[in-house]
């Protein structure tokens, strides 16, 4: 019974190309028109969920700083020492500059 309906729907769109072509042409043209206004956001922001932690830091280091856009680099230290060391200290101050001088970077 399904394969009579099946040989049925075809007869009857290969009967009216020109209907069948115009049809589907419409429904591209429709389709075309509404993907062209999707806007998707690709920014990192979009895949972080609405509650977590750093959106909010993100939102507060704008409000205070006025930035739109947060940077954080980190130096960790893995042999119990600190940071407060002449030598990591001339390191972080390296990792400063080259930040700076990144493009689209204040």
């Amino acid at each position: 019974m399904s394969q009579e309906r099946a040989s049925q729907f075809f007869r009857r769109v290969t009967a009216r190309p020109k209907l069948t072509l115009m049809i589907t042409l419409i429904a591209v043209v429709l389709t075309a028109g509404g993907l062209s206004r999707i806007v998707k956001d690709t920014s990192v922001k979009a895949f972080i969920p609405i509650d977590h932690p750093s959106l909010y830091s993100d939102a507060l280091a704008e409000e205070v700083f006025g930035l739109s856009d947060s940077l954080a680099v980190a130096v960790v230290i893995d042999d119990g020492g600190t940071v407060f060391e002449p030598a990591r200290l001339e390191l972080i101050r390296e990792l400063t500059q080259q930040v700076a001088a990144l493009p689209n970077v204040r």
